[in-house]
Order: structure tokens, then C-alpha cells, then sequence
């Protein structure tokens, strides 16, 4: 029957069907109005049998004709017709035949169209690629603006994407993305074997052409050995220019990088898939590593991200580095990842799922849902979300990803559903699924294998270790045989100039690195790198960076994370935290504590329930001006490790491109780290010179007067020492000599001036607290009604004029009585 063959014509071609009537049902897979009923958030367009497949939580199921018939309350036969208009065909019998409609490609309106706009392009170099130092011909529109034609893997025209000389990109209407590339061989793009004059137009029989030159993609993509596949039109002509033997596919976007491999290894199942991705390491989110990961994990393949801190793609890359660089750097980047051990195919996920019934009730469905991940599914009670195995490591499932795999498990059977039941099955399911337990300390997650570091083994990840991420650096266990002067020459250069030259600093830094990266924040330590500007503090901290992965760091504010508890999700799963470019932090410092301490911290998410959860993120605060903390606490003072850069480099002397140059050093670097400081103890005690330096002892004396006043007493082994004493402007009952507090006054208005504003119970907690993180303990006793403690003055404080001249004393209490 003709009617079929309109209906078979129209298989994959909804989406301009849709668009050319007026329907809205886009984007697709999202939840939207019903173009029907109108009710919100209840219809989703998915086309998953290609024929416009719909579903309405209130109007039902059905195919593309089901919607055409309600929305124009019309039949069946009408309903064809329009779709018919849509296709250019007709629906009569004595038109065409069903093998004729089928196999006509041009009949497509989207294909006629990109047809007609190529067939009135003129050749020539465009703005836009001159601007990323590209020299190539492409079709160009009036004003220059760049046509380039869309095919998805059967050879069709699905729309084209369009550039202006200003860089702005938009896609023709009625293109269907999905799955669709733009293909580079050889020197034309996508019109293989068709050279014409620039400046003229591409040809005037342009059916004949086109149609040669999507068969001629078809067979390449069948036939070939390698193809790379890459996200912009850019990056692809860059990529070309050293690839020139190999077939470059264009996927427009990071998310259809999945769709376009999973059509190109369903055409040739031995391709070796190439994915040159772009590294969006500027944001908080890498889409373009996470993307380019997921689809290869899809396909199996290789990855080729440019090595860089900031966002860089490999036409980027290219215009900073060159050609020939750019292609040397290509090579090394690349590394394998495997299949992931979930079935990507939905007829091997369904078939354990064929029992289903309409009738089987939550908690069957629930098994089935869990059932469905092999396995590799877990639940995180305490902080409400669930990891699924990648092979190496357990990841994050977004709450969509759950949904959308019970709503497949449905629709692959045949069951209705509402959102409601896939919420609630969804919900019971994860409550039934295996509990994912603690990562498993005292090991370094590289990306090919996991590093223990307490007895220096190398081991393939473990499902049992629990870890919930990679360090996305490949591990190659060395001998360390040469210092790290010849081993490492660029980053010992930039460290040891940071440092000072002094040596027990220079150590201390590479003690923190290594902490940093073997992520031991069991250890509880709090690290602040200090310094004016220039002296190399960002440097230290973007290396640590790339010791961790940026996927296991979290940027962030302190006076964010105390003020609001939604931004600590922040630092779910991360194992560094850098808080960077403060402004001088000022407080109790309750938070700090409690990250560094390794106890729970509350946590609000947006449209979740507030939660608690243990962070595992050892902290990095970057400053210009040193943190200080009030409060009698001593938590943070036990913890606080101060690396303090002194020596600003001059603007001469700065390398901009250091950082990627000591990237190719990280091997050596790691291997030194981890054979240096393999004895903990040993390791802990550099930590330790590094917290009591002379210029970290500077800083808090500075900050804290107490702490200052500390540092001229001496504690004893009985407490037959110095009185706490009360707070007096009476000279003749004020005594320094033989009460503490009365010292303090004493020194306070001499080194500070005016009156200490301080209690006396507050004064003995501050100072009680101080001896505790110094290792040392406080007593006292009471004596003839008075209290006596185990302190006494040092010789140092002996010889100060606050503490011997009452008249000193009488005089600052006048001036402190007349400012008041």
C-alpha cells in the first residue's frame, strides 16, 4: 500500500515532520506540555522507533500519526496526507512506487534544502577560520558565512550548521543533530573529489554530486581503520592537518559524541575510534572529558585531550604551540578506554527484564531496576545518591540517569507508567540496592590502577576499593635514580626559588605535595600557602591540581561554604580543596576545623533533603594576607601548616608556559614523591618543621596577641609558679610580676596599646588552649584561696620594660582612661 510506503518514508524523519506542521514537541527526551491536553511536565517526544513515538501521562502513547490525528481531530488517512505534503510525496497510487519513496533520499525537505544552499555557494576562505590561523575552502553564503552540510550514518543530508565570520554558530532549521557529523577527507569537506573554482559556484548538476559524494563518506566509514572524531568544525580542520590519510568526523557538540561513535562502530565494528576531545578544565564541570569518556566507555577506543590547566582545544593548542607540536603532543596524549561492563545495547539489558508485567508489582520492579546494572549499583544512604561501576571507579548517577532506565525498561515492555510510579520505584529501588561503602584509604587512584601507598605495590582497580574517581593520570612505576635536580630540573628550579633556597621549606612543600597527592587527609592537617604576589603561590597550587585530577577538585570560597550549606556539595567525593585568592579571613574558623578533623559536616542541597556527609578532601588555602583565627579553640593551631613564599619573581623571569612544561615532568615528580616520603613518620616530622618555622611562628605572633604574650613564658612541672590574678586600674594592687593576667595587661598596653578587652576566664582558656597545641600541658592549684599555676616568666620577658616599670604601666593606664 501506498499509505505504508509514506509511513515507511517518514522512519527518522519526525523531527522536521514535527517542525514543518507547527508541532511542538521539541527538545526531545525532556518532559514538556502536551501539545494535546496542555498539561505541564506530563508529555516527553523520544522517537524510539523512529516513527515520532510520543508518550502523555494523560492523552497515552502512540506514533507520530496518533499526534498528528488529535492535534488536527482528524483521521488516519488525513493525518498521512499531511505527513506526505511534509515528505514531498504523495499518498495516491498512481505516483510512485513504495521501493521508489524509500530509497529516494531527495524527497527529504531538510535534504532538499541543504542541496539547494550548497548548489548556491560560492568556494573561499572564511573570516572566521583565518581568525583560528586555518587556511581551507569551504561552501560560503552571502556575507561569508560558512554552510557546512550534516550526514548521519545511512548517507542522508540532516541539515547543516551554519558560522558567521564573528564566530556565531546556529543550526539550520528542521537539523536533526543527533547522530549526525560533518566528515573531513581528504582536501574538501564532505564533497569528496569535487574541486571547483573559488569564488564560483560548487557546480550546477549538484544532485549527481552530492549523492557521489555521501556514497563516497559511506564507504570510507565501512572501510576504514581509524577515524577521529572530534566536536567543532575547528578543532577537525586542525586535527586534519597531520591526519590527513584518516577520516575526521565533526560532532558538533560534546553530548552527541556518544551518538556519533555508537553509529560509526554499529557501521564497522574494527574502526579504531579516536576521540580528539576538548578539555573545558576552566570550568566546573569538564564536559568535554566527561563526555568524550562516556561515549568511549560506549565504543571502546582512545582518548586525546590537550595537557593543560585552562580550557583548550586542539586548534587552541595549535595556535600556541604549532603544527608540529600539536601533533607530537596528539600522540602522547593518547590512551586507551575500554568498554565499560555495563551492556549498552537495549536487547541485552531487556533480556533479563522479560518477565515484566503490567500487573508485577513496586518491589518486582525494583529488583528489576536494580538488576538491570549487573551488579554494579550502589547506594549512598548518607548522602542520598547513587555510583554505578565503570570498571574503574563508581560514579555518580544523576537522579535522570535512574529515571530514564526504568522508563526504557517500560517502554521495552510494553508498560504503561506515570511519573509518580517511576519516582516511587525508582526511589524503593535504590533502598533495596547494596550499600557502597567507605573508599578504601592509603591509595592513589591513577587512572590505570591503584597505588598503595603503605607497602608501594601497584594493583589493577578493585570494585572492593570502593574509590569513587581517578586521578585521570597513567601510573608507570620507576626507579627513582637520579635527583630531583636532573629528574625534574624545571620544577625544582620554580620550587627551589619559591623556597628561598632554604631547604627545610623546600622539603616541607614537596611533604604537602605528597600528602596532596596520596590524599592523606586522615592526617588531618590544614595547609595555607601564603606570599604577595608573583612569589609562585598559584603555580603550587595549579600543581597540585594536576597531582589529584581536576575532577577530584573543588574551588571554593570559605565565607561560601560557612554561609550557605548548599554550596558544600561542593566537596562531595573530592579529595582537594583549594581555597584560593581570599580576601583575609577573619573568624572562629568552626568549618575548617571540622573538614580538617575529618567529622561530618551538614550539608543543604536545592531541591533535596539536607544531609550530612564526612569529607575526604585534604584543604589548600591560597593567600596574599595570612588567615586568622579568634576563638580559644586550638583545632585549627594543631592542624595549621603555614608555607610561606617570600621571594617575588620578576616579570622578566616568568615563564607562562611553565606549567605545561612541568606536566611532562609529573612522571619523575610522582615517583620521588612517593619513594621520598615513604616513611610516614619521617614525613609527619618535616610537616611539623615546616608548622613551627620561624616565619610561621612570625605570622602568629603577629595575629594573636595572647600567642605572643605566650612566647615570653615558660611552663614548669609543678604548679608553683605565677597567680592568674584579677583585672585592677588600681597601681597599687596591679602586679606583673606575680600574676599572669596582670603580665598580659602589662604587655598589652605597651606593645598594642589601650586596655586589653578581654575577660579573665576567656584569657586563661586562649592561654591553656595555646599550651595544649603546643604539646604541653597546664596545671594549677590553689593556694591560701589563690590560684597558682605552672607557669613562669622567661628570661627573655625579664628583661622587657613592660614587665619591670610599674611607672610604664601607670602611664598607659592614663592614656587608655582619656581616650576612653
Amino acid at each position: 500500500m501506498i499509505i505504508d510506503s509514506v509511513i515507511n518514508q517518514a522512519v527518522g524523519k519526525w523531527d522536521s515532520i514535527y517542525q514543518s506542521l507547527n508541532i511542538d514537541v521539541f527538545p526531545k527526551n525532556k518532559h514538556k506540555p502536551c501539545p494535546v491536553c496542555g498539561g505541564r511536565d506530563r508529555f516527553r517526544y523520544d522517537d524510539r522507533n523512529s516513527k515520532g513515538d510520543f508518550i502523555c501521562n494523560q492523552c497515552g502513547s502512540g506514533d507520530g500519526i496518533n499526534l498528528i490525528e488529535r492535534i488536527y481531530h482528524c483521521n488516519a488517512k488525513e493525518a498521512i496526507n499531511k505527513v506526505a505534503e511534509c515528505l514531498n510525496v504523495s499518498s495516491n497510487h498512481n505516483k510512485t512506487t513504495e521501493k521508489t519513496a524509500v530509497n529516494n533520499i531527495q524527497d527529504n525537505p531538510v535534504c532538499k534544502k541543504v542541496e539547494y544552499l550548497l548548489s548556491i555557494a560560492v568556494m573561499g576562505q572564511s573570516e572566521y577560520l583565518t581568525r583560528k590561523g586555518i587556511t581551507f575552502n569551504l561552501p560560503l553564503l552571502d556575507g561569508g558565512k560558512i554552510i557546512a552540510p550534516l550526514l548521519n550514518i545511512h548517507n542522508e543530508y540532516t541539515g547543516a550548521q551554519f558560522i558567521e565570520p564573528n564566530g556565531n554558530k546556529q543550526l539550520m532549521k528542521g537539523t536533526n543533530k543527533k547522530g549526525s557529523f560533518i566528515a573531513v577527507c581528504g582536501k574538501l569537506l564532505t564533497l569528496n573529489g569535487v574541486r571547483p573554482k573559488l569564488g564560483q559556484p560548487i557546480n550546477e548538476d549538484f544532485s549527481t554530486i552530492t549523492t557521489r559524494a555521501r556514497e563516497d563518506i559511506g564507504l570510507q566509514l565501512k572501510s576504514a581503520r581509524e577515524v577521529i572524531i572530534c566536536e567543532g568544525l575547528a578543532t577537525g580542520l586542525t586535527l586534519r592537518e597531520f591526519n590527513q590519510d584518516k577520516l575526521i568526523i565533526i560532532a558538533l557538540d560534546a553530548g552527541n559524541l556518544i551518538h556519533v561513535a555508537k553509529a560509526i562502530r554499529e557501521t564497522n565494528s574494527t574502526v579504531k575510534i579516536v576521540i580528539g576531545a576538548d578539555n573545558d578544565a576552566g570550568n566546573n564541570v569538564n564536559t568535554g572529558l566527561n563526555k568524550a569518556i562516556e561515549a568511549l566507555e560506549c565504543v571502546g577506543g582512545y582518548l586525546a585531550i590537550p595537557d593543560t590547566h585552562y580550557n583548550c582545544d586542539w586548534n587552541d593548542y595549535s595556535a600556541k604551540y604549532g603544527i608540529d607540536e600539536t601533533s607530537k603532543a596528539f600522540t602522547q596524549a593518547m590512551r586507551e578506554i575500554g568498554l565499560k561492563s555495563e551492556p549498552e545495547s537495549n536487547k541485552r539489558v531487556n533480556k533479563g527484564n522479560e518477565r515484566l508485567q503490567s500487573n508485577t508489582p513496586a518491589n518486582k520492579r525494583a529488583d528489576i531496576l536494580v538488576s538491570s546494572y549487573n551488579g554494579n549499583l550502589a547506594y549512598n544512604r548518607s548522602i542520598k545518591e547513587a555510583y554505578y561501576l565503570t570498571g574503574k571507579y563508581w560514579r555518580r548517577l544523576a537522579e535522570f540517569e535512574l529515571l530514564d532506565k526504568l522508563i526504557s525498561i517500560y517502554e521495552d515492555n510494553n508498560i504503561d507508567y506515570s511519573i509518580d510510579n517511576v519516582e516511587r520505584v525508582t526511589r524503593l529501588a535504590l533502598l533495596k540496592s547494596p550499600l557502597i561503602k567507605e573508599q578504601k584509604q592509603g591509595y592513589i587512584y591513577f587512572d590505570n590502577g591503584a597505588y598503595c601507598v603503605n607497602d608501594m605495590t601497584f594493583t589493577p582497580h578493585s570494585k572492593a576499593n570502593y574509590n569513587t574517581s581517578t586521578n585521570g593520570i597513567t601510573y608507570h612505576k620507576s626507579a627513582v635514580t637520579k635527583n630531583l635536580v636532573s629528574g625534574a630540573p624545571l620544577f625544582y628550579n620554580y620550587l627551589s626559588k619559591a623556597t628561598n633556597q632554604d631547604n627545610n621549606k623546600l622539603m616541607g612543600a614537596l611533604a604537602i605535595l605528597y600528602i596532596i597527592l596520596a590524599n592523606r587527609h586522615e592526617w588531618h592537617y590544614f595547609i595555607e600557602v601564603t606570599g604577595a604576589g608573583g612569589t609562585g603561590k598559584s603555580t603550587f597550587s595549579e600543581i597540585a591540581r594536576l597531582l589529584v585530577g581536576e575532577v577530584n577538585t573543588a574551588d571554593c570560597d570559605i565565607k561560601e561554604l560557612e554561609r550557605k550549606a548548599s554550596t558544600r556539595t561542593a566537596l562531595i567525593d573530592k579529595t582537594l580543596l583549594i581555597l584560593s585568592d581570599q580576601s583575609q579571613y577573619q573568624g572562629e574558623g568552626d568549618l575548617l576545623k571540622k573538614l580538617s578533623s575529618g567529622d561530618k559536616i551538614d550539608v543543604d542541597p536545592k531541591y533535596k533533603q539536607a544531609h550530612s556527609f564526612k569529607p575526604m578532601a585534604v584543604i589548600l588555602a591560597v593567600n596574599n594576607s595570612p588567615m586568622i583565627f579568634r576563638g580559644s579553640d586550638s583545632g585549627i593551631d594543631r592542624r595549621h601548616i603555614r608555607l610561606v613564599f617570600d621571594t617575588v619573581i620578576p616579570a622578566s623571569e616568568r615563564d607562562p608556559h611553565l606549567l605545561d612544561k612541568i606536566k611532562k615532568e609529573l612522571p619523575f615528580i610522582i615517583n620521588y614523591l612517593l619513594e621520598t616520603f615513604s616513611d610516614d613518620e619521617e614525613t609527619v616530622k618535616q610537616l611539623e618543621l615546616l608548622k613551627k618555622s620561624d616565619e610561621a611562628e612570625g605570622i602568629k605572633r603577629s595575629n594573636s596577641p595572647i600567642y605572643d604574650f605566650y612566647c615570653y613564658l615558660e611552663i614548669i612541672d609543678t604548679p608553683d609558679g605565677l597567680g592568674i590574678g584579677q583585672k585592677t586600674d588600681n597601681i597599687m594592687r596591679f602586679d606583673p610580676k606575680k600574676f599572669l593576667f596582670h603580665g598580659y595587661d602589662a604587655y598589652y598596653r605597651a606593645m598594642i596599646g589601650g586596655q586589653p578587652r578581654i575577660s579573665v576566664p576567656n584569657f586563661k582558656n586562649q592561654l591553656k588552649e595555646i599550651i595544649k597545641s603546643m604539646g604541653q600541658e597546664y596545671s594549677e592549684r590553689t593556694l591560701n584561696g589563690s590560684a597558682k599555676t605552672n607557669i613562669i616568666y622567661s628570661s627573655e620577658a625579664e628583661t622587657t620594660e613592660w614587665l619591670n616599670e610599674k611607672e610604664l604601666y601607670r602611664v598607659n593606664v592614663e592614656i587608655s582612661k582619656q581616650n576612653h
